[in-house]
């Protein structure tokens, strides 16, 4: 064809013929039957409708369409135990096997028996001690650990509303969360309060209330499933983060509906390292604890270190792990060959072809989820075959609806972009005191009776397989490093520092992932060290801008608007570096890092003293230079010891201690005529040496 797509329209007859012609590389042949029809359809209905009606709303779908759409493609209803809550299903799988392993940790194993004892002493201290009951909203600020899995599960079989609270957050936003949330006590690991300073509420420190007393009276506490399990808090557009409600309903409905895409079976090890702050972190820690299934809980550090993180899944022989394409490309980074037993899920971000064909050549199965919080963890899944799998976000799981709509909310037809929207036992109560942003999002769906419909924001399509193609957002809300950010947060951050007039946050694409880049203007210069250390306080590590460009006055379109077009593209660093002192490296091992770093941060002209934090570097990209020095220099550093030696310098002299202290070298003996006969694994070490030479390992 000529063009992509051309009508030509030829009188005959008194009346008009219609041919189409269209490039077969861009469309099916279905995908244009439907388009006639469509405007057939939509010609007919104008003929006969009153003649002051718009055009934009009118539909042009005929009957079979629009029940293909509403019906067909979101034929999900299944049965589920729809009075049941999370916990309740916990106590089956203990009565059905009490001495099973639940959970595999950093110093041994924990039974069902022994876990469900635990909760049901934190359900014993937080009434008796606390006088804590039903509909009460906690806190909690925990790592993973069996402690927390305790203090979860104590929590709901209370009826309390858990708010979970990453410890790495800025006490700043550990505050507002307590605060908004109406939490009148906090569950924390540990005696450290600094992290709750000037935040009036009672503290609870989760080793006091799993143990201590010797028989436990357990009331009967009537449990809706309607009832809040959770209050979790994403980025909010308006400067602060917003809660989201979900219930106990909801999320069973999720892990009934992923038993059974994931073709769990009763032996399942699934390596659990997601904050509980990040909602994904629901379905890796209680789908396999009620599915009869273990979880290994992996400590901070090591969800934290991909070379870690894989020796923890290959000395448990781990059978299913759930992360974002970005952490999955760091482990794929990191040297992992993959495992024929692991079942690899993916999801909180767009899962890119040339990952996804890795992954998928790397394990048993690979699944690709799509879903927003409001809609609890994930509401599509589709299991990638074959690489032109990679292209759908697939089908809406158990008892789910998804549409797609035009601005109008009218229905789109197949093939056709709009604005995603889900509807279903999926979708959360709300947002947490925001009246007017809950009628917002939160709408009834005009498609079900009585249902309600979450506005995603996110740009989609039907395929012609009746499966989504997922097409980015439709504002200016991002997903970095698989956490869903509303850019008008950090805005509002960075123009409440002194002196800045304007800002604005946009995100680009890099070798490996999105990263994001703040624009501030000022009358005078202000550095951009200052401003991140300032945000350091305000936001999380993953919400901080890589780049912070200094800009002396916006560039504006016609209309006045800022003209996001115009803005410059950061690419070489030189804003980063620009006005900071140089300092050469002076030995072979600030040499190497010097090029280590150069590689990851993508950088030029680094001087040993510069501030790794201040190049834009942040954890995932520290993680990056620690496997590349694991690799190189034969020296496993933790990404604590990292954050302490932010400099090239100050690292450089941790490496060399660690050389000399790493191995020593053994004299080898001299050769016998008679030697013993070598063990297999003794032979698999010593092959393996040959490849690998002399290094802590062999």
């Amino acid at each position: 064809s000529k063009y992509d797509l051309s009508f030509y329209f030829v009188e005959v007859d008194g009346g008009l013929s219609v041919s189409i012609e269209y490039s077969i590389d861009l469309f099916s042949g279905s995908r244009i039957e439907r388009l006639r029809d469509n405007f057939l359809f939509l010609l007919e209905e104008l003929c006969i409708s009153d003649s002051y009606v718009s055009i934009g709303s009118m539909s042009y779908l005929s009957s079979d369409e629009y029940v293909m759409l509403t019906e067909g493609f979101n034929n999900t209803s299944c049965v589920y135990d729809g009075s049941a809550t999370v916990h309740g299903l916990f106590v089956k799988e203990v009565l059905h096997g009490g001495s099973r392993v639940a959970l595999y940790y950093q110093g041994g194993t924990m039974s069902y028996a022994a876990l469900k004892e635990g909760s049901d002493q934190v359900y014993y201290h937080l009434r008796e001690v606390y006088g804590l009951s039903r509909g009460c909203v906690v806190g909690v600020l925990m790592d993973r650990s069996p402690e927390l899995l305790m203090c979860l599960f104590g929590l709901m079989q209370l009826g309390c509303c858990y708010v979970p609270i990453d410890p790495d957050f800025p006490s700043e936003r550990i505050s507002y969360i307590l605060e908004d949330s109406g939490a009148t006590h906090v569950i924390i690991s540990n005696a450290d309060e600094r992290l709750l300073s000037g935040v009036d509420i009672a503290v609870i420190v989760s080793s006091g209330i799993t143990q201590g007393f010797d028989q436990v009276s357990l009331a009967e506490v009537s449990l809706d499933p309607y009832q809040s399990m959770y209050l979790i808090y994403t980025s909010g557009s308006t400067g602060t983060p917003k809660g989201v409600e979900v219930s106990h309903s909801s999320v069973v409905n999720l892990l009934e509906s992923m038993k059974e895409s994931l073709l769990l079976g009763d032996k399942e090890l699934w390596l659990a390292h997601t904050t509980i702050s990040f909602d994904i972190s629901v379905l890796e820690l209680f789908l396999p604890l009620l599915t009869g299934n273990s979880v290994i809980l992996a400590d901070t550090e090591i969800s934290k270190d991909p070379d870690a993180l894989v020796g923890l899944m290959v000395d448990h022989g781990a059978t299913i792990m759930q992360a974002t394409p970005s952490m999955w490309h760091m482990i794929v980074s990191s040297g992992w060959l993959g495992s024929t037993d692991l079942k690899i899920l993916s999801g909180g971000e767009e899962l890119d072809v040339k990952l996804g064909e890795r992954l998928l050549s790397m394990g048993s199965g690979l699944w690709n989820l799509y879903g927003p919080t409001e809609t609890t963890v994930w509401s599509t899944v589709k299991q990638v075959r074959i690489p032109s799998d990679l292209s759908t976000i697939g089908r809406p799981i158990a008892n789910t609806q998804v549409y797609i709509l035009d601005d109008s909310m009218h229905l789109v037809g197949q093939g056709v972009v709009g604005e995603l929207y889900i509807g279903g036992v999926g979708v959360a109560k709300g947002y947490h005191n925001r009246l007017f942003l809950n009628a917002e999002r939160f709408l009834p769906n005009p498609f079900v009776s009585g249902g309600r419909l979450y506005k995603t924001g996110d740009l989609a399509r039907w395929n012609d397989e009746g499966e989504l193609i997922f097409l980015g957002r439709a504002d200016h809300q991002v997903k970095i490093r698989g956490h869903r950010i509303e850019l008008g947060e950090i805005e509002f951050h960075i123009q409440e520092y002194p002196g800045i007039d304007q800002s604005l946050v946009s995100s680009i694409s890099e070798d490996r992932g999105k990263s994001l880049v703040g624009y501030y203007q000022s009358s005078d210069r202000i550095s951009s060290t200052a401003i991140r250390g300032y945000l350091s306080t305000k936001l999380p590590t993953y919400m901080i801008p890589e780049y912070l460009l200094w800009i002396s006055e916006f560039p504006k379109t016609a209309n006045g608007k800022i003209d996001r077009k115009s803005l410059p593209v950061p690419s070489t660093g030189d804003s980063i570096l620009e006005g900071m002192s140089y300092e050469s490296p002076s030995n072979p091992t600030e040499e190497r890092l010097q090029q280590i770093w150069s590689s990851v941060l993508q950088l030029d002209r680094l001087g040993i003293t510069d501030n790794f934090f201040e190049l834009g570097g942040h954890s995932l990209k520290a993680i990056q230079i620690l496997s590349r020095i694991g690799q190189e220099l034969q020296v496993r550093i933790t990404l604590k010891t990292m954050f302490l030696n932010p400099t090239i310098r100050e690292l450089a002299k941790y490496v060399g201690v660690e050389q000399a202290t790493s191995f020593t070298e053994i004299t080898p003996i001299a050769n016998q005529e008679h030697m013993y006969k070598l063990s297999p694994g003794q032979e698999r070490i010593w092959v393996l040496s040959q490849f690998e030479g002399a290094n802590q390992a062999y």
